[in-house]
């Protein structure tokens, strides 16, 4: 079918997949496409300078009433920090673009003169979102409620971000009135200070009306404490997703908590359809969370999506860890996606292996435990259906005690960051997760001894067909332990190859000695760790051999033999040295003088896409 015969529909929806510039391009293509991609180009309306939003207005002007205005195909608006629109300028897009469903005001698009009673919001009675980020210096809390009376058809409202109504503060009063004018809203973010609630409104609190319309709430708060979720209890049966981002708070008042979660408990649905939780917080709000997770279970909450990242002191680390215990008994047979954030100095390494339940149902795990330790073959065991596992830790290792004979996992895409590894830790993924497409590696340490026959340690994955292998800014060391890795002991040489098992894939018994075998057979692309070029390019860079230099590389491999002092003749970072001998570092042939600290034999049984992001890429 010849493109221009494409129908209609296709066409918007290609449209609505390509930036400004293609649509533009495609316009002219022929009369066909002209209607369809001009009308994208339309469809939203960013304002980024005063320049641009007084050309904007000034194009508005010129159109009379009889004209068949462009702007009525405008959907979406957004006016951008700092543009400072003045009252003739808002009075003048509300006139024209009277369709739009959705805005976005940010920090100072309005200037600090315009006057609620000169603006004309219900020109704009279309509008169903509304993203209103402006400081309370600017709209006071009544002003920013009497813009909203004036928007019925709202179902999305997102007010203020960090620094929204700095000097006044949103109280339970004021999202009644919100919801009073905005019966339709179905997802709400207050990004502002929530009003402390005090013992008289906990009385009048039983008496509110529900906004059975809201499925989504959002509240990012200093005191969002549990009496604002004594609130949500009562406002909102039907909420689905809830994220609760909360400040520090001085004062711990476990007695009332309790209460508050004891009056929660007794009623019928609250958070009964809660699915998806996420909780963000540099405070010491720990406690408090156990409190809500208490209360979630009291309601027989199902939660299938749960986030919880937390910058925690020193003090408060016993809290961490018991809520971690206290969220996987408690809903880790429901979950099906886990994030986890955690920034702790913790004495137990290994809490979080240790504090891992089952959860047969969890298909999508990410772990970032900077300061922690992690054993791969717990959370595999535990979670037999995972698809997806994303790990950002300080070690990542298999348990002393793994089981020699391995259930095979379905696992289909892991990330590493910034962990130290040994090479067995590869050699288990390839064993254990045969259908593992993507494997990305970012900032690791990879240590594991050289053989002294060979003058290689090896990755052996030969059960792992990849559709991408990805290796970005990753270190190897020849040490048999991460803990003595150094840039003495560190290999830059690496040799890549794809080959097929050598086994039955049947069989999943663990071979512990294929560390040293060796050298690789057949065809292998060789590539060497270099210093950049110049001090304005990254620290390192991957180099690919070629022709001779391979050749002079194997033969110096075949005859390897293994010098204990080779380490005193490594040639150190340019950073311990300086910027003056990047040039001497970046020599074609330095990669010769690296060849007695050995090499790193990397095989897989294919990959599509190999890629060192920090230099390489090569599709294979």
């Amino acid at each position: 079918m010849p493109v221009f015969r494409l129908p209609f529909e296709i066409i918007t929806n290609i449209s609505g997949q390509l930036n400004t510039k293609d649509k533009y391009q495609c316009a002219l293509v022929c009369r066909a496409w002209r209607t369809p991609f001009t009308e994208s180009l339309w469809r939203k309306v960013k304002i980024h300078s005063e320049i641009q939003l007084e050309a904007f207005c000034s194009s508005l002007s010129t159109i009379t009433p009889a004209q068949k205005s462009p702007a009525r195909l405008v959907k979406q608006l957004a006016l951008r920090p700092y543009i400072g629109a003045s009252n003739a300028q808002l009075h003048l897009l509300q006139q024209h673009l009277t369709f739009i469903d959705r805005l976005w005001v940010d920090d100072e698009s309005l200037i600090r003169t315009c006057s609620i009673k000169n603006m004309h919001w219900g020109l704009w009675k279309c509008l169903t979102k509304l993203d209103f980020h402006v400081p309370s210096t600017d709209f006071s809390t009544k002003e920013v409620l009497e813009i909203l009376s004036y928007l019925p058809n709202l179902t999305q409202l997102s007010l203020g971000e960090r620094y929204l109504f700095t000097s006044s503060s949103f109280s339970i009063q004021d999202m009644e009135t919100t919801h009073s004018y905005l019966p339709r809203l179905e997802k709400l973010s207050i990004n502002t200070e929530l009003r402390q609630i005090s013992t008289q409104d906990m009385d009048w609190i039983k008496n509110v009306v529900p906004a059975k319309a809201l499925t989504f709430l959002e509240f990012d708060s200093t005191y969002a404490t549990s009496e604002w979720l004594y609130y949500c209890a009562h406002k909102y049966p039907n909420i689905s997703l809830m994220k609760w981002s909360a400040g520090d708070q001085d004062i711990e008042r476990p007695t009332f908590e309790d209460t508050v979660s004891k009056k929660i408990s007794v009623l019928r649905n609250a958070f009964q359809r809660l699915e998806k939780v996420t909780i963000e917080c540099d405070s010491e709000q720990v406690r408090l969370h156990q409190v809500f997770l208490k209360i979630l279970l009291s309601q027989n909450a199902l939660l299938k999506d749960f986030t919880y990242s937390m910058d925690t002191t020193y003090s408060k680390v016993y809290y961490t860890a018991e809520f971690i215990k206290k969220l996987m008994r408690c809903f880790g047979m429901s979950l099906e996606t886990l994030t986890l954030d955690i920034t702790a100095n913790l004495n137990d390494q290994l809490v979080i292996s240790r504090s891992f339940l089952p959860c047969p149902r969890l298909v999508e795990l990410k772990l970032r435990l900077l300061s922690l330790e992690l054993e791969l073959d717990i959370i595999l065991d535990l979670c037999p259906v995972l698809k997806k596992l994303d790990v950002a830790v300080n070690v990542l290792s298999i348990s002393p005690d793994s089981s020699e004979q391995l259930q095979p996992h379905d696992l289909r895409f892991l990330r590493i960051s910034g962990a130290k590894a040994s090479a067995t830790l590869f050699n288990y993924v390839s064993w254990r997760c045969r259908d593992l497409q993507t494997l990305d590696l970012c900032g690791l340490r990879v240590s594991e001894q050289i053989s002294a026959l060979t003058g290689n340690f090896r990755i052996y994955m030969p059960y792992s067909h990849f559709e991408v292998l990805k290796l970005e800014n990753i270190h190897f060391y020849r040490s048999s332990s991460y803990r003595t890795c150094s840039e003495r002991n560190r290999v830059r040489l690496v040799s890549f190859a794809q080959e097929s098992p050598h086994q039955n894939s049947t069989g999943l018994e663990v071979n512990r000695n294929w560390l040293m075998n060796d050298p690789p057979k057949g065809k292998a692309d060789w590539f060497y760790q270099c210093f950049a070029a110049n001090k304005f390019s990254p620290l390192y860079t991957w180099q690919k051999l070629v022709g001779e230099e391979i050749e002079y590389t194997k033969n110096y491999f075949r005859t390897f033999v293994h010098d204990p002092l080779c380490e005193s003749h490594v040639v150190e970072s340019p950073m311990c040295k300086g910027c003056a001998i990047w040039k001497h570092h970046s020599n074609r042939d330095k990669w010769k003088h690296d060849l007695p600290l050995g090499y790193v034999n990397l095989r897989c049984g294919s990959a599509k896409a190999f890629i060192f992001k920090s230099g390489s890429s090569l599709k294979k």
